[in-house]
């Protein structure tokens, strides 16, 4: 970094300058000339310190396109959304680029007969409940998994994509929210979970396998999906008896709201207590 002086120096330097010039017996002119010449080097220095400034930025803009490109690239696939879906996740730039040169698996050609308006009607005449609090979206069908999510059945259902209705979709058990996702416009999202090595999941920010709002899901790694049954059973603390004060146990919202926060119903306290996370 180039040598520049302080305000306060450069005003030493000015005064130091005219008494010296003063008991050198300078005239006006020469005064005037030792003035210009010190502010000259001062601009000098500024001007360098400017353009490395610039060029270091430079380098860092370049480096950021370097990786934007390189997020971006799916040498399998024609064209996809999914790097910004998975960025939004919080999935670094370098795992995105990696994971991208992983096939979608099979299953995502079935998925792609299903259009987003298919999809929305195939949640809505189902959607039967809507929870008060986290707003959860539960279909009156019973459970097909452990985990509480609901299915149908669109074996020798036709597709109504442009070019493909005399195709049957061909899922025997298609899950409701993962439905949901593409009725959310989030098909390539839900195409990473179709890969061969389970990297990729479907989170429930709620924790209710049921539901099936897509503001509620969000596809992310595996370990990080299954990190989050630590949040399961417990709930954000508000009390206002000297407050507000407002305690959120979730540990997985990362920097910037990169990762999104769990789901949790909410505890109002209005008494001072010893009051915990327990169910």
């Amino acid at each position: 970094m180039a040598n520049l002086l302080t305000r306060d120096e450069r005003f030493q330097n000015f005064q130091s300058l005219i008494a010296d010039l003063k008991n050198d017996g300078a005239i006006p002119a020469q005064i005037l000339t030792r003035l210009y010449n010190g502010f000259t080097s001062e601009f000098t220095k500024a001007e360098a310190e400017i353009k490395r400034l610039h060029d270091a930025n430079r380098i860092l803009t370049d480096e950021m396109h370097t990786l934007r490109a390189a997020a971006i690239e799916r040498p399998t696939t024609a064209d996809s959304t999914s790097t910004v879906h998975l960025m939004r996740t919080g999935i670094e730039a370098g795992r995105v680029s990696e994971a991208m040169r992983i096939p979608f698996g099979v299953n995502y050609n079935n998925m792609t007969l299903i259009t987003v308006a298919h999809a929305r009607e195939l949640v809505d005449t189902r959607r039967t409940e809507i929870t008060t609090g986290l707003k959860c979206w539960i279909a009156g069908l019973e459970e097909a998994h452990e985990n509480g999510y609901k299915a149908v059945n669109l074996a020798n259902t036709y597709s109504r994509a442009e070019g493909h209705t005399r195709e049957k979709i061909g899922i025997r058990k298609m899950y409701l929210h993962h439905i949901s996702l593409i009725a959310d416009g989030r098909l390539d999202e839900l195409g990473w979970c179709t890969q061969a090595n389970n990297r990729f999941q479907v989170s429930h920010l709620c924790h209710n396998g049921g539901c099936c709002n897509p503001e509620h899901l969000v596809v992310e790694e595996s370990a990080r999906n299954k990190d989050r049954n630590s949040c399961q059973g417990h709930a954000i603390i508000e009390y206002s008896g000297w407050g507000p004060v407002r305690y959120n146990p979730c540990r997985h919202g990362g920097e910037l709201g990169v990762f999104r926060k769990c789901l949790l119903p909410t505890k109002h306290i209005t008494e001072s207590g010893n009051y915990g996370n327990e169910a």
